[in-house]
């Protein structure tokens, strides 16, 4: 036979543990590089506010002409 205390333990755990399980993960931050000539320029993107915010640019000694994605 189950006692009560087990009984509210089983009763709490079950209300409590859908609000863990649905936890959204943390957004990830993404970063886009553009190439225009020889400057290359990097850029946070913010994807829920719809907005780009420039980082950096450096000039190289030639445009990109390829990138690979680092994951």
């Amino acid at each position: 036979m189950v006692s009560r205390r087990t009984f509210l333990s089983l009763v709490a755990g079950s209300v409590s543990a859908p609000g863990l399980a649905f936890a959204q993960p943390e957004p990830r931050k993404v970063a886009l590089y553009a190439n225009v000539g020889a400057d290359l320029t990097h850029y946070d993107v913010d994807v829920a506010g719809a907005a780009l915010t420039k980082r950096a640019t450096v000039t190289l000694p030639a445009g990109v002409q390829y990138a690979w994605p680092h994951v």
